[in-house]
C-alpha cells in the first residue's frame, strides 16, 4: 500500500471526505510552485491528506503527507535524506542531485506549501469533535515543528519545482506524477503528457486510488478514453469503498451518461481486472 492509501483507517476515511479531493485538482496562484490553499467545494478545493495521516493514530507521523507528497524525510530517498535542513535538501537536488533527490525536494516543497491548510484542517476537526483533543494537539505540535523546518526553503528554491518534478517524473519516481499533474493543471505540454499518464497509472496499479481518480476526472486533457475513465472510477468504488462518497464532477457524470451499453460493459470488465491488481499491487521498481 502506498503513502496515500496507508492512512485509510476508520478515522482517516472520515477526514478524507474533507481533504482528499484536493489531490485531484490544480494549484491556485501565479507561482510555478504548487499552491495548496483550499476551498470547501470538491471541484475547487485543495486541502491536505496529511490531516488524515497526522491524526490517524496516536503514533502520529507527520512525514506521511497527502498522496504523493511529504514522506521524503521518512522514505530516505537519495543521499540528501541524511541532511536535516530542508533548504539544504532542496539545494542538493537543484545542483546536480539525482532524480530521486529531485523527487524528495518536490515532496518537501509541496508539503511545506500545504502545511498552513493542514494546520487549519486539524484545528477544525479538533474544534468540531471529529478528532480527540489530545490527538489534535499532538498533530498540531508536529505540524508546527515541521512548519519551522520549512522556513529554510526560500521562494527562489521553490521556484525550481517544475524542472525538479519533470526530472523525477521522467525517471519514473513513484508518486511524483500527482504533484506534476496539479502543477500543470493536468494539461501538460505534449511531450510530458504520456509520462504523466504513465506515472499516474503506475501509482494507481501500485494501490494509489487518487491517481485513478485523477485519470478519470481529467481524462479529456490526458487523452484517456471515456471507457477507461469510467473503469478508473469503478475501480476506486469497488477497491476503495472509503472513498465512494467523494462527489463527482458534472463532466464525469455527463461522460458516463454518454457511454453506450457496450462501452459500459467494457468499463466494468476493465474495472474487474484492475480491482484484482490494485488489491495485490506489485512493488514499485527502484525508480
Amino acid at each position: 500500500m502506498t503513502r496515500g492509501a496507508v492512512a485509510l483507517t476508520a478515522m482517516a476515511a472520515a477526514m478524507l471526505v474533507i481533504a482528499s479531493a484536493v489531490w485531484l485538482l490544480p494549484p491556485s496562484g501565479d507561482r510555478v510552485v504548487a499552491s495548496i490553499s483550499a476551498d470547501a467545494a470538491h471541484d475547487r478545493s485543495r486541502s491536505s491528506t496529511s490531516v488524515s495521516a497526522a491524526a490517524a493514530s496516536t503514533s502520529t507521523d507527520t512525514s506521511q503527507a497527502r498522496p504523493g507528497a511529504g514522506s521524503a524525510s521518512s522514505a530516505g530517498i537519495g543521499a540528501g535524506a541524511d541532511i536535516q535542513d530542508y533548504g539544504q535538501r532542496v539545494l542538493a537536488a537543484i545542483y546536480g542531485g539525482t532524480p530521486r533527490q529531485a523527487a524528495e525536494a518536490v515532496f518537501l516543497i509541496d508539503r511545506c506549501d500545504s502545511l498552513p491548510q493542514s494546520q487549519r484542517s486539524v484545528q477544525m476537526l479538533k474544534d468540531t469533535g471529529q478528532l480527540e483533543s489530545a490527538q489534535g494537539e499532538r498533530a498540531l505540535r508536529e505540524l508546527g515543528d515541521e512548519s519551522r523546518l520549512c522556513q529554510s526553503i526560500t521562494a527562489e528554491m521553490a521556484g525550481q519545482m517544475k524542472p525538479l518534478v519533470e526530472r523525477a517524473l521522467l525517471d519514473h519516481v513513484p508518486e511524483i506524477a500527482a504533484v506534476y499533474g496539479r502543477l500543470v493543471k493536468y494539461a501538460p505540454e505534449p511531450a510530458m503528457r504520456q509520462p504523466l499518464v504513465d506515472g499516474l497509472r503506475a501509482d494507481f496499479l501500485a494501490g494509489e486510488p487518487f491517481s485513478a481518480l485523477a485519470l478519470a476526472r481529467h481524462h479529456g486533457d490526458l487523452g484517456v478514453s471515456n471507457v477507461d475513465a469510467r473503469a478508473y472510477e469503478l475501480t476506486v468504488q469497488l477497491a476503495f469503498p472509503e472513498l465512494s462518497d467523494l462527489p463527482r464532477s458534472r463532466r464525469s457524470l455527463r461522460d458516463e451518461a454518454a457511454l453506450t451499453d457496450d462501452e459500459r460493459r467494457q468499463a466494468q470488465a476493465l474495472a474487474a481486472q484492475w480491482v484484482t491488481l490494485v488489491k495485490h499491487p506489485p512493488e514499485h521498481g527502484p525508480g
